[in-house]
């Protein structure tokens, strides 16, 4: 199968880094410069496997949250990740990639495997004091703080 150099596609949220997420013609596609909710036509600039990294080339539907950015050189520069959307789409956007991020960290708490390779690995677990700070207590009993914080 043939994959089109142009689709259009609607993007579902915002990953970290701005990208705008999306998914057609068989391919998760990561688009710079996006919205959620924006219906747009983009150009596949690169595919790695079943992934592909767009640019827009038309916005077909502007998102509600999409705002005209207030910087000139937006876009160009690359300092800026969310500045197409309201300031409520960026903190709501911003939550939801915490919020991800901590669960992706819950699941993966429990046991880590630190060394180069299976024979110098070392078994930590980890637990939680009153303050709620992460503990690391190693193969040798041993308790070090691994963070100060810990997000909820």
């Amino acid at each position: 199968m043939q994959t089109p150099t142009s689709i259009k596609v609607t993007i579902e949220r915002i990953l970290p880094g701005g990208l705008g997420l999306a998914h057609a013609e068989g391919l998760t596609l990561f688009v710079a410069l996006a919205a959620p909710g924006d219906v747009v036509r983009v150009r596949i600039d690169r595919i790695r496997g079943k992934v592909a990294f767009a640019s827009i080339e038309e916005i077909v539907k502007p998102s509600p949250v999409r705002v005209e950015p207030p910087c000139p050189y937006f876009g160009a520069c690359g300092g800026c990740d969310f500045q197409q959307m309201t300031y409520e789409a960026q903190l709501k956007s911003k939550a939801e990639m915490i919020r991800e991020g901590v669960m992706i960290r819950r699941f993966l708490e429990g046991v880590f495997f630190l060394g180069d390779n299976w024979d110098d690995c070392h078994q930590e677990r980890h637990s939680r004091s009153e303050d709620q700070a992460v503990w690391t207590i190693n193969s040798d009993g041993n308790k070090s703080l691994a963070k100060s914080w810990v997000l909820p």
